[in-house]
């Protein structure tokens, strides 16, 4: 693989990831629409600055934030605030973070984000 070339699990990444965001727009319904749309552009932010800005900051971000939205969402589950269909919802989206997770942390991604970009001289 050629240094600047991105590795597959960061294109798949990529995909799944703004993917995602597209899909939970469209299936969910809340009564704090803002605040919905603020935590969608902070994903689509951090996914793109990892896979475009090539961050390993961001890397740990992205994970941070995930973690963080899993324990808040498992902990509003376990206090019943939310509807009783969210546990499905929850599970598929707890899989395809983890999915995610694996993809971003994967041994071909550090590589390439460690990797410096060869430029040309002006």
């Amino acid at each position: 693989m050629a240094q600047d070339q991105r590795p597959k699990a960061i294109a798949a990444f990529e995909a799944l990831s703004l993917a995602s965001v597209l899909l939970f727009m469209l299936m969910t319904e809340t009564s704090t629409p803002l605040l919905d749309l603020f935590d969608d552009a902070i994903t689509v932010a951090l996914t793109l600055w990892v896979s475009r800005g090539r961050s390993r900051i961001a890397r740990v971000l992205y994970t941070f934030v995930i973690v963080v939205a899993y324990i808040a969402i498992w902990g509003a589950l376990w206090l019943q605030v939310i509807s009783p269909i969210a546990p499905l919802m929850i599970s598929a989206s707890s899989a395809l973070e983890l999915v995610l997770l694996a993809l971003l942390w994967s041994p071909s991604v550090s590589v390439w984000l460690k990797s410096v970009p060869q430029r040309l001289a002006d």
